[in-house]
């Protein structure tokens, strides 16, 4: 496999995005014009990945040097409406983002990968979820089919080898189509 850069890594989900396990030049955070969003869950993921790819240098530490405490009720064990509202939203600053740069297709298909985690790592997450968000979830996954499957069809020129993100995103499909059933064209358009 060819290698990863940093940022594409976090931007492909195959590193955390949090920002706080990294240590940044303050320059880099003052001069990048790169902010968090407020109000929103996860707001890494709208950020670390862009500092990643400003920087001219990236080192790495392998020492833990850095603890991460998740309470039971904790943002990052469950699942909101917050979160769910996220991933459209994410989605379109991500490639407004990588256009306004001019990012290579090969980044773009590191978003689409990531793009297709989180739908599917939310999965889990609806599955535990009150009815009412487990239910926005869904519909929210049928209203994006066309956003997923060129995200698929972005992602696969990636040729990950063992990777299980398409088998989980038809299984998703499927699961939605089934759940959403008279709502959810079968994708035939």
């Amino acid at each position: 496999d060819p290698p990863v850069m940093p940022h594409e890594s976090v931007l492909g989900a195959l590193a955390r995005s949090v920002s706080c396990a990294r240590l940044y030049r303050k320059s880099l955070l003052i001069d990048s014009g790169v902010e968090f969003p407020e109000g929103v869950p996860h707001e890494d993921l709208f950020y670390t990945y862009k500092i990643l790819r400003l920087a001219q240098s990236i080192g790495e530490c392998r020492e833990y040097i850095y603890s991460w405490r998740q309470r039971q009720g904790s943002l990052g064990r469950s699942l909101t409406q917050a979160h769910i509202d996220i991933l459209s939203r994410l989605r379109r600053d991500t490639y407004d983002y990588l256009k306004k740069v001019g990012a290579s297709d090969r980044e773009y298909a590191f978003a689409a990968r990531r793009n297709l985690s989180l739908i599917t790592w939310f999965r889990a997450k609806a599955r535990k979820a009150d009815p009412e968000v487990r239910e926005a979830y869904f519909k929210m996954v049928a209203e994006s089919l066309n956003e997923i499957a060129a995200d698929l069809g972005k992602y696969q020129t990636l040729k990950f080898p063992n990777d299980e993100i398409p088998a989980k995103v038809a299984s998703l499909i499927k699961e939605v189509k089934r759940t959403t059933a008279g709502s959810v064209n079968d994708g035939e358009d």
